[in-house]
């Protein structure tokens, strides 16, 4: 979108009367504001084969900045197809181009300005411009008027950097309306007030009806046309050249000068001296993703995909399952894990049994320390114990009948009844008995023991099986969760014996469901889940559904945005006044943030001379996009120089800096010698003394008196 407006006056960037050279020479105002550069331009009355100077004011609409370096193309064309084209290869002084433009017949012609910028070329069409075909011509020529206002010249805006905005029809709530940025208002006497550039130097103050507001934008019912440039930023600066300015005309017989009223102007002056400069360094900087937040999804299994749940661009959270692949080796050692399983629980029966056996069995052994008699043996419920019992109580039979026969022989004996011989046999029997006996309780200790200790054993081994198989299966991939369902899967011999003591109906149903889960298990056995290890976002995907893909191949990148690194580089002349903590002010889109400085390479490079230092951000809002270049500000450090002026203090003139001193009477233009600025204060070198007196504020009103008065002198229109 582009406007326009153009004005004529006898001295339009003044907005006085009177004439200057040929008699009262008119010069013309034209304001264009295209897509990224505002001109504004000031020229004579034009006459066919004469040279005329085209004081062109460019100004970037993205920045409210001057344009500091490069060229400027004229393009010139008339209906008749003449063409001619003006190069103007650098600004005159910052923001202003001035070249000397002829047409060479008279009539309306069409002037485009070609702006190149990193590439682009921008074009910026002016309003037709009338050439005359004389100066009587151009003299007799009717003067319009120039747009009413507050004056407000470049000089002022540039360094606020003031910027505007078109007001545009926006969708605001349900409706199309006329919009304008709720930045541009302020409230003044109970209203709410905005400014308006009428043209390049010149706003109106306007008291728009306003209606609803939305998104930063406010409803303008009337007061402000649809495409009127409303003034977003600087206002501030605005209101203080409103309450400048007096509104009133006067030739340049009847003006009061800057010079000769100077409060009137908001000129003030003080005096200069010693100071300190805040030097800072900008650097150019290269946002990259932090190395420590980013994670490469890799496989552990080689396997087949048959989900892709997460594309590039996607939010994951940790935990969260990015795809599924099918893998065999994956299901091999789910069923590996499920076997071992399955034999832990086989195993703990027979653990169970071997200490049941163990424990009745000590039982027994302790009972018949005191030889009780084979009636009580009989009538004990001992439990289960296997082999044990008969052996034991058999053996323990055979000596108690052994030790009756031989007390009997004995008393038989004993009274001559029998011979010898029947005694000493008995007592042989007896002796055979108990060392029989003896035997048998000691493989019977020792054999019920060392089955316990072999199932205990077993059982541990075992254990020791699963614990293997499940860290495998976590080395894998898998969760405990993963675990959890896998574990289902594991048959329970200890529920089989409930089940069989269970109603069999309700068994049978539960089985029913139990099966069919299984099933549904079983048919993802070998699926395998890629996870995301913390959260953040997807920023590669190297995988599609059905690819086979390796266990040691990236299937996903993500990375943790919260968190960005920029890579500056630190000329060596500034790395002693740089260090590890120290802050560097990024500019991230319309914001600032701010940075430490948590690396700085011990090496400078050879090629560049510079040393990489590196700034770990916060990036919540996501401004700042790794492989983006950005600018940082890093202040250097603190210097104490013996003369400094604020930079507003110096115009140039000529193109040579200067200031203006004041001795309490008049001013008087003093050239001086710059030095090391930090970009708000700047160093004199030579032109000044401390103690000296100078203008501080609003100095360009003196520089614009006296080039006033320089062309008046000169007998030439309005120049900078």
């Amino acid at each position: 979108d582009l406007a326009a407006v153009a004005a004529t006056s006898e001295d339009a960037h003044d907005h006085t009367a009177g004439g200057h050279a040929h008699g009262d020479a008119k010069t013309s105002q034209i304001t264009v504001w295209g897509e990224r550069f505002e001109v504004f331009l000031e020229h004579p009355y034009l006459v066919a084969g004469e040279p005329a100077a085209f004081v062109t004011h460019v100004s970037d609409l993205t920045t409210g900045e001057p344009r500091t370096a490069g060229p400027v193309i004229f393009v010139l064309t008339n209906s008749a197809g003449a063409l001619k084209e003006y190069v103007a290869p650098t600004p005159a002084r910052t923001g202003i181009y001035v070249p000397q433009l002829t047409f060479p017949a008279p009539g309306e012609w069409a002037v485009t300005l070609r702006v190149p910028l990193d590439g682009v070329e921008h074009q910026v069409k002016l309003p037709a411009i009338r050439v005359y075909a004389s100066q009587a011509a151009a003299d007799a020529a009717p003067a319009q008027e120039t747009p009413t206002g507050i004056s407000f010249l470049k000089e002022q805006q540039w360094p606020v950097r003031m910027k505007v905005q078109p007001a545009r029809v926006r969708p605001l709530g349900s409706q199309q309306t006329l919009a304008v940025p709720r930045s541009a208002l302020f409230e003044e006497g109970g209203k709410q007030a905005l400014f308006v550039q009428v043209a390049g130097e010149t706003v109106q103050k306007r008291y728009p009806a306003l209606g609803q507001m939305d998104a930063g934008m406010v409803e303008v019912l009337s007061g402000v046309k649809e495409g009127e440039q409303v003034v977003c930023e600087a206002l501030a600066a605005v209101i203080e050249a409103e309450q400048q300015d007096t509104g009133v005309e006067h030739t340049h017989d009847e003006a009061p000068s800057a010079a000769s009223d100077p409060a009137r102007f908001g000129i003030e002056t003080g005096p200069v001296g010693p100071g300190v400069l805040e030097l800072r360094a900008t650097l150019a900087g290269e946002v990259k993703l932090n190395a420590g937040k980013v994670a490469h999804i890799v496989p552990q299994v080689p396997g087949r995909v048959r989900e892709v749940l997460k594309e590039v661009g996607d939010p994951v959270r940790a935990g969260e399952v990015m795809a599924w692949l099918e893998s065999t080796a994956l299901g091999q050692a789910k069923i590996d894990y499920l076997a071992k399983f399955a034999e832990i629980s086989c195993q703990a029966m027979e653990l169970a049994r071997a200490r049941e056996i163990h424990d009745n069995g000590t039982r027994l052994l302790q009972s018949l320390e005191s030889s009780p008699a084979l009636e009580t043996l009989r009538g004990t419920d001992w439990g289960p114990m296997g082999s044990v019992r008969s052996n034991l109580i058999g053996a323990y039979a055979e000596l108690y009948y052994a030790r009756a026969a031989y007390e009997r022989e004995k008393q038989l004996f004993d009274k001559q009844i029998t011979s010898g011989d029947d005694f000493h046999k008995a007592q042989s029997d007896l002796k055979k008995a108990e060392a029989v006996y003896q035997a048998t309780r000691d493989t019977v200790a020792f054999e019920i023991r060392r089955g316990l200790i072999e199932a205990t054993h077993a059982q541990r081994i075992r254990e020791l099986d699963v614990v293997g198989a499940e860290r495998n299966l976590y080395v894998l991939g898998l969760t405990a969760a993963d675990m959890q369902v896998l574990q289902k899967l594991a048959p329970s011999h200890s529920s089989h014996r409930r089940d069989s003591d269970a109603d069999p109906a309700a068994s049978t149903a539960t089985q029913a469901h139990d099966d069919g889960d299984h099933a549904a298990e079983n048919e993802h056995l070998a699926w395998y889940p890629l996870r995301a290890p913390f959260d953040g976002t997807v920023i590669d995907k190297r995988l599609s559904l059905g690819e086979a893909v390796k266990e040691n191949a990236d299937a996903f990148v993500i990375a943790d945005l919260g968190t960005v690194w920029v890579d500056f580089r630190i000329h060596q002349k500034d790395l002693p006044a740089v260090g590890l903590g120290q802050t560097i002010v990024i500019a991230c889109g319309p914001d600032r943030v701010e940075g430490k400085i948590a690396y700085l390479s011990p090496v400078v490079e050879n090629e560049t001379r510079t040393a990489l230092a590196r700034v770990v951000v916060a990036n919540p809002s996501g401004c700042l996009r790794p492989g983006t270049f950005v600018s940082g500000i890093v202040t250097l450090k603190d210097t104490k120089v013996p003369l400094v002026v604020e930079k507003s203090a110096v115009q140039y003139i000529d193109d040579q800096p200067c200031v203006f001193a004041h001795d309490g009477h008049a001013f008087e233009k003093r050239h001086v010698m710059l030095g090391r600025t930090d970009g708000r204060r700047i160093e004199i070198t030579a032109g000044l003394q401390p103690g000296e007196t100078i203008v501080t504020k609003n100095a360009f009103r003196i520089k614009s008196e006296m080039e006033k008065a320089k062309t008046a002198v000169s007998g030439h229109g309005h120049v900078h």
